[in-house]
């Protein structure tokens, strides 16, 4: 858009007759562009639809009754609504710096905290213990509370997953206060502490399930595949049967 913005170019002169609605440069069809430095207006003109050419788009400037090319097929680019310009990635974070995990699959949960262990080196064939290196090799393992260790793929699946994860749509009209209770939740011990709790559908029939993030000030959607994808990920590490 500012790339548009900065360098619109017009092309030709298309018409003068004032006839803007076979140009879409009408009040209900085109789109009124305004771009500002701090409070200085810097550029202001119509976008209409684009030509039969495609390599171009019809404008109209302000103080200006004509009809012109500009450079370019860009109406795309700024037909779009307010949800499509919003950042949806609700929940991101380094995955390497969790250290501590909390599960929550309908009633049961379970706490996994992260270690880096040795790992054993191979003996020698006259059965000797091989040299220890300069830096010493770890690896790392998840256990719960007990002890009881979690096959690591598991974990960095999950971690994998809910990292730069995306929502449908925001849900502007409630606010997190308005969520009790979540059928699902994760909560994660890094560098700070992240959060997601999904909460169950009020009708059946809907397509997406509500969720707040720690990491968004507004509640959202996910949509059935992703919450089902989190499911069975949870279910894999808690050892859940599915019903």
């Amino acid at each position: 858009m500012l790339n548009v913005i900065e360098k619109l170019k017009l092309t030709a002169l298309i018409s003068e007759s004032k006839n803007y609605i076979r140009y879409d440069l009408i009040n209900d069809k085109n789109i009124h562009v305004k771009a500002w430095q701090g409070k200085t207006l810097l550029r202001e003109f119509d976008i209409g639809k684009t030509a039969p050419t495609y390599k171009h788009t019809f404008v109209k400037l302000p103080d200006d009754p004509n009809v012109y090319h500009a450079r370019g097929d860009f109406r795309r680019n700024f037909d779009r609504s307010v949800d499509d310009f919003r950042d949806k990635t609700v929940l991101s974070y380094a995955q390497n710096t969790i250290q501590g995990i909390e599960l929550t699959h309908e009633e049961k949960t379970i706490s996994l905290f992260r270690k880096e262990i040795p790992e054993t080196l191979p003996e020698k064939k006259d059965g000797s213990a091989a040299k220890a290196s300069k830096e010493a090799k770890t690896k790392t393992v998840w256990e719960d509370t007990k002890g009881h260790e979690v096959v690591p793929s598991k974990v960095s699946s999950l971690l994998s997953f809910l990292n730069s994860l995306e929502c449908e749509r925001y849900l502007d009209d409630l606010k997190k206060e308005d969520f009790k209770n979540p059928i699902y939740s994760v909560t994660l011990k890094g560098e700070k502490e992240y959060s997601l709790l999904v909460f169950t559908k009020k009708d059946k029939n809907e397509k997406n399930y509500s969720a707040i993030s720690s990491e968004n000030e507004s509640p959202f959607s996910l949509s059935d595949t992703q919450v089902d994808t989190i499911k069975s990920k949870l279910g894999e590490i808690l050892n859940v049967k599915e019903k």
